[in-house]
């Protein structure tokens, strides 16, 4: 049995990064926005493939969910340096859309499935392993934002456009967002026990 699920792993993660990428038509259809649909797209199909991965595999799940997270970094990743790259006499594709902001949508897709993988594979694990991963998760969106602001700055030199810095501020705020979930999550079960507790 052991065998065949992890005979089944791969097919699965692949199935569910396709999923992930189709849910990016949904967008268009309900909005018309093709720039969003691709955004989607490549996060939800980064975050499916390491989490189905990682709950399929029969043992060894969050380090079989990081190796299909780590495929798809390094893929994301070479996709930015062949951005820059003529291929075939073709040239490169110089979008920012395509370029940087798809990119850093796979690397956040891949981000938050490592991160949110362990509370529900893991043994025994409760609510608040859940709350400390997304706590831990925000806090590395925020560096990863912050990275990328400053990334943006030094380029503002050379390129005369924010917009990198612009894209580094929506994930810094992202994983302020994220880190302040948990802790608002708390925030909200300690009010409603004070609250039955009075009553």
């Amino acid at each position: 049995m052991n065998t065949f699920r992890w005979i089944l792993v791969t097919p699965l993660a692949l199935l569910a990064f396709a999923g992930g990428s189709l849910l990016g038509s949904v967008v268009v259809d309900l909005y018309g926005n093709q720039s969003a649909a691709d955004i989607a797209a490549a996060f939800l199909a980064c975050f499916c493939a390491p989490f189905v991965a990682g709950l399929v595999a029969p043992s060894r799940r969050t380090k079989t969910s990081r190796v299909v997270a780590s495929i798809l970094a390094v893929l994301a990743i070479l996709g930015v340096v062949l951005t820059f790259v003529s291929i075939d006499g073709q040239p490169p594709d110089t979008s920012f859309l395509r370029r940087f902001v798809v990119p850093v949508a796979q690397l956040l897709g891949v981000l938050y499935a490592t991160f949110l993988l362990p509370p529900f594979v893991v043994p025994g694990a409760k609510l608040e392993d859940l709350f400390r991963e997304l706590a831990g998760l925000g806090s590395v969106v925020v560096m990863l934002g912050v990275l990328i602001t400053l990334t943006g700055v030094l380029t503002r030199l050379f390129a005369g456009t924010w917009r990198l810095s612009s894209l580094g501020l929506a994930i810094a705020l992202l994983g302020i967002a994220t880190w302040l979930a948990p802790h608002a999550a708390v925030f909200l079960r300690m009010r409603r026990l004070r609250s039955d507790d009075s009553s």
